[in-house]
């Protein structure tokens, strides 16, 4: 697997907490088509088919930062 770049990280643990390209874009001060190419490069570089294959892969080679988890009340 190719190296990710700093921001294709950002993207990717951005991805994983659910947020859209658009809020991915207003969080990270760049535009949605910038963001989209991000996620088209993380699918390449990580031989993915789509975004919870993705999200799979990254948690599958321990690339996310440890998720909270949710407790059920």
């Amino acid at each position: 697997m190719k190296p990710l770049t700093a921001q294709e990280k950002r993207v990717l643990e951005l991805v994983s907490q659910g947020l859209s390209s658009i809020e991915i874009a207003q969080a990270l001060g760049v535009s949605a088509y910038t963001v989209d190419s991000h996620r088209k490069n993380l699918l390449m570089k990580m031989e993915a088919k789509n975004s919870a294959d993705l999200i799979r892969k990254a948690f599958h080679f321990q690339m996310l930062g440890r998720q909270q988890e949710i407790s059920n009340p």
